[in-house]
């Protein structure tokens, strides 16, 4: 299981994303906000680390940057490292996320800019 996003640089809106504090992953968690915020990135990422594809993190580089992604993800313990263009170690089989169970309800309005969406894996 995906535990924890340790950091993101140089993909996507993550021109250089680290977390700070708890946040670690549960079991179920839900990821929403306003379009353009980062969400279809992080499954990019995710999907990336599934199929050892680097592909899918590449083709979503940070504009206007000459530096290489570089991720760094905690599953059961263990870090996965996206450096080089390449996931080290490679591929990351325990995640299920090609098939995802998405909810989404609501409407947004002038107020909100978002649907907020379930993801359960």
């Amino acid at each position: 299981m995906i535990e924890k996003v340790i950091k993101i640089f140089h993909v996507g809106r993550f021109e250089k994303y680290e977390s700070l504090g708890d946040t670690k992953l549960k079991k179920m968690s839900v990821l929403f906000g306003e379009n353009g915020r980062g969400k279809t990135t992080l499954s990019a990422i995710f999907r990336s680390l599934e199929r050892n594809d680097p592909t899918y993190i590449l083709e979503r580089s940070t504009l206007g940057q000459n530096n290489n992604p570089s991720i760094e993800i905690m599953t059961d313990g263990k870090n996965y490292a996206f450096k080089n263009n390449k996931w080290d170690p490679s591929g990351y089989k325990n995640i299920e996320i090609t098939q995802p169970n998405i909810q989404c309800w609501g409407k947004p309005d002038e107020s909100r800019a978002f649907v907020k969406t379930s993801v359960q894996g």
